[in-house]
Formats: C-alpha cells, sequence, structure tokens
C-alpha cells in the first residue's frame, strides 16, 4: 500500500503461487484518471480502506491469537487458501514455521 500511495518502491516482494495476470500503471497515469474521472478517486478510497481494515485485522490476530487459533481462523474464514498454497507459504502468512503448522494439522486430525 506504501508503494500505491507514495509513487515509491515496495518494502517487499510478492510472489504468485498459481498462475496469474497481473496489471501494471504508472502512477502518474492513474492520477490524470482519477482527475478526468472522478469515481476513480472515490473507488482508490474504498480500496483503500479495505486494505487498511484487512491489514489492521490481520495485525489484530497475529498479535492476539496463538498459532493454533489463527489456523482455525483460516480454516473457518478462508478455507480456499488451504488447498492452493504450498503449506510453508500458509505457515508463513499465519506467522509460524512448517513445523509448527504440521504439528497443529496432526493434533486436530488427532482430536476428530
Amino acid at each position: 500500500m506504501n508503494a500505491l500511495l507514495t509513487d515509491g518502491a515496495c518494502r517487499y516482494d510478492v510472489e504468485a503461487v498459481e498462475t496469474t495476470q497481473v496489471y501494471s500503471l504508472p502512477l502518474s497515469i492513474m492520477e490524470r484518471a482519477s482527475e478526468l474521472h472522478p469515481q476513480l478517486t472515490q473507488l482508490k478510497v474504498r480500496l483503500t480502506e479495505e486494505m487498511f481494515l484487512r491489514n489492521e485485522f490481520r495485525e489484530a490476530l497475529l498479535l492476539t491469537c496463538n498459532a493454533e487459533a489463527r489456523y482455525e481462523w483460516v480454516l473457518e474464514h478462508e478455507p480456499w487458501l488451504v488447498p492452493r498454497i504450498p503449506q510453508y507459504h500458509l505457515a508463513s502468512y499465519l506467522g509460524m514455521d512448517a513445523v509448527s503448522l504440521s504439528r497443529i494439522k496432526k493434533k486436530r486430525s488427532q482430536r476428530k
């Protein structure tokens, strides 16, 4: 989000883990389009707000929940994510290492 708002470099890499189409526009073109079409500014504000709220929620989840609770949250709210990405990426997304995720999954399967 920082790169979008400041026209600077992103602080981290983004890696596509499945076939993806990516489109890129210079910020100057986006700003000019917003001048010509004010509804684009409204869209940018709405998308920025949604990104902020999602990031704030994820930060709270990482700070206030243990690893098992974070995994349970993903299973309940983002179940589509689990089979689509490698487990080490899922573990990273959840703020743990792959070994911890494996232990949580094993413990969970033993309870059933």
